[in-house]
Order: C-alpha cells, then sequence, then structure tokens
C-alpha cells in the first residue's frame, strides 16, 4: 500500500495514509506496532540469509486461526477479503511468514534486528498489511479523523496560545526528544513541518473542545446510559482446577452452609478478594453477577483457565463521585461526540471497521 493512498476526506480536502501514520507517531500510539513490524522484518531476513526452513504445518495452522477469527470458512472467502482490503495472498503469506519467524527466534531478538536492520522501504512497504492483518488501522486512523472532523465543525472555535504551546510540549515527551532534534524526528517520518505544526493545532482544539462538552447534564446523561455496565461487584472468590471439584465445593457452601475461608483451605485455595465493574466481566460471569444478591454463593464459572466460586460482598451504583467513575464517563461522552462528528464530516475511502 502506497503512502500517497487517500484513506479518507474531509470537507474538501484528502488525508493520505502518510499522513495517518505520522499522525500515529506524532500521538505517541504508533511505536509498539512499528517496532513489531521491524522486529519481523529483521527475524525474516535473517531466517532466508541463514537458510533456515519455514515450518509449513505451522504456517498453515496460523492461517486456519486467522481465518477462523475473522469467520472466513473458505480459500475464495479469504481472498475476496484481502482484496476488499487492498491486500494480497503474498502479503498474507508474508504476514504469516514474519509472525513464525519473529516467535522462533524471540530469545534471540536483539542480537538479530542489530545485524538485520530492515530498511525504511521494507517497514513501509509492509505496515499496511501489518495494520490491517493485526486489527491495528482503526487505532491508527480513527483519532486522526475526529481531530480532523473537530475542525471542520467548528472552524471559528480558538485554542489560546498557551494550550497550543501545552501540547507541543507534550509531544517532545512522549517522543523523548528535545526541540532541537525534531527536525530529525521530521525526516524520520516523513513528516512535513507543515503538517506536524496542523497536528499541534488540532490536538489543542480536539483537548479543548473534548473538556468543553462535559457539562453536568451531558455526564449524567452518559452515567444513565452507562448505569448497568458501571456497577462495581465486590466479591470473594476461590478457584479450583476442574469443574468437579468446584462443583463439589459448591455443594459444601450452599448445603451444608460451610464458610468460604473453610472450603478454600481444604482445597488448597486461598480466598481472593476482586472488584471490578460489570462491563469489565465476562459474558457468563456478568449474569451471574447481576441477578445476584449480596451475601449470595454463585454456581462455578470459568475465569482465566480455573474455575472459580464467587459470594457477593457488594453492588455499588456508579455515582460521579467516584473519580474512576467521572474518568470513564468523561471519556465515553467525548468517544461519542467525536464520533459523531466523523460520521457527519468524514468520507471513508478505507473505512476503519
Amino acid at each position: 500500500m502506497s503512502f500517497g493512498m487517500v484513506i479518507f476526506r474531509g470537507g474538501e480536502r484528502e488525508f493520505f495514509f502518510q499522513q495517518v501514520v505520522s499522525a500515529a507517531h506524532f500521538r505517541g500510539e504508533a511505536e509498539s506496532t512499528w517496532k513489531n513490524l521491524q522486529e519481523g522484518l529483521s527475524c525474516t531476513q535473517y531466517a532466508e540469509e541463514e537458510g533456515f526452513s519455514v515450518d509449513a504445518e505451522e504456517l498453515q495452522k496460523a492461517s486456519e486461526l486467522f481465518r477462523y477469527r475473522n469467520e472466513l470458512i473458505t480459500a475464495q472467502e479469504t481472498e475476496r477479503w484481502l482484496e476488499e482490503r487492498n491486500l494480497s495472498v503474498e502479503d498474507f503469506s508474508n504476514y504469516l511468514e514474519r509472525n513464525h519467524w519473529h516467535s522462533r527466534f524471540a530469545s534471540n531478538l536483539p542480537d538479530i534486528c542489530s545485524e538485520y536492520p530492515p530498511s525504511p522501504k521494507a517497514v513501509e512497504d509492509a505496515l499496511w498489511a501489518e495494520l490491517i492483518l493485526e486489527g491495528r488501522f482503526k487505532a491508527f486512523t480513527l483519532p486522526l479523523a475526529q481531530r480532523v472532523a473537530a475542525k471542520i465543525e467548528s472552524p471559528d472555535f480558538t485554542v489560546p496560545r498557551e494550550g497550543v504551546e501545552t501540547e507541543r510540549e507534550l509531544f517532545f515527551r512522549r517522543a523523548a526528544i528535545s526541540s532541537g532534534e525534531l527536525e530529525r524526528w521530521l525526516t524520520r517520518f516523513r513528516c512535513p513541518r507543515k503538517w506536524f505544526e496542523e497536528m499541534v493545532e488540532m490536538d489543542a482544539l480536539y483537548q479543548r473542545m473534548g473538556g468543553a462538552i462535559l457539562s453536568p447534564e451531558r455526564c449524567h446523561s452518559e452515567l444513565q446510559a452507562q448505569h448497568l455496565p458501571l456497577t462495581r461487584i465486590e466479591a470473594e472468590g476461590i478457584f479450583f482446577p476442574s469443574w468437579e471439584a468446584a462443583r463439589e465445593a459448591f455443594l459444601c457452601l450452599t448445603e451444608d452452609r460451610e464458610g468460604l475461608a473453610e472450603v478454600g483451605r481444604r482445597s488448597g485455595s486461598p480466598v481472593t478478594f476482586s472488584s471490578k465493574f460489570i462491563r469489565d466481566l465476562s459474558e457468563e460471569t456478568q449474569q451471574a453477577f447481576f441477578s445476584a444478591s449480596p451475601g449470595e454463593i454463585l454456581p462455578p464459572v470459568e475465569q482465566g483457565g480455573n474455575v472459580w466460586i464467587f459470594r457477593v460482598r457488594q453492588k455499588i451504583k456508579p455515582s460521579l463521585e467516584d473519580p474512576d467513575i467521572r474518568i470513564l464517563i468523561g471519556e465515553k461522552a467525548r468517544q461519542g461526540f467525536f464520533q459523531s462528528l466523523v460520521d457527519k464530516h468524514i468520507h471513508w475511502i478505507f473505512s476503519p471497521e
């Protein structure tokens, strides 16, 4: 995928893949993807030059797992899925091989990456496939679209100069560079100085608008909409290696009225306290906690590879007095607001969905 490809239009203006990538670097959200891709390319080059043979069976398993996750049943469906995303079967095969070699040589990565650094062009040529196949394209693209949409929505919305300078300083901290090293950063990520200055201003506008929308009325409305997912569950639990052991313990707790600590000691499982929002639980566990009352022992559920029995201590309704709730509600309100602007002002050439 060429860095010159148009990804979306905002108003009368086109925004290119190069701008999406440099904006992700500007926000400090590209490093892990970039590093993983560079390592994969280094390992692939090392394997080729040292004459390692790829494990065809492992690649086939990886391919089948990818297709299963994306509900691609046949080879024809897979080829069509790739084509719709401007990818080829070769792109897919190269991606699988990169991951294969990256995993195989994980214990020797520093030496391999030092001796076989990929060229900037090799990274650029593989980046589109990496973002799409790793499911990272939306994370790269949507934040820029939100900022562009905010600028279109409020062309006269002014940001004080100190707000712009604050965002500039935050960039230097994220990038861990000084102002004197900016030109090198711009060259490395093929980012024109004019585009850099525009990103600084858009970030300042985005932050100011995001803060301005958080009125008490909007926060209260969002809290009502998120009342159930943000209900906090406090519980005590013990885990078991098998369903059979958990069912036996459940009978001891519910029919023989033994205490949780006593059953835990006998089974070698200490009582663990947890405090989580309902939204952060598995679907099965959500249903169990939703209908439970304080003090109730829940039937065994699977979580984290073990079988658990929980006793509900309390269910805490969400409140804006809770700082964690305020942060979550604020983020949810901002995302909803900016998504509405994206829907209004952005025309996708390559949708991030």
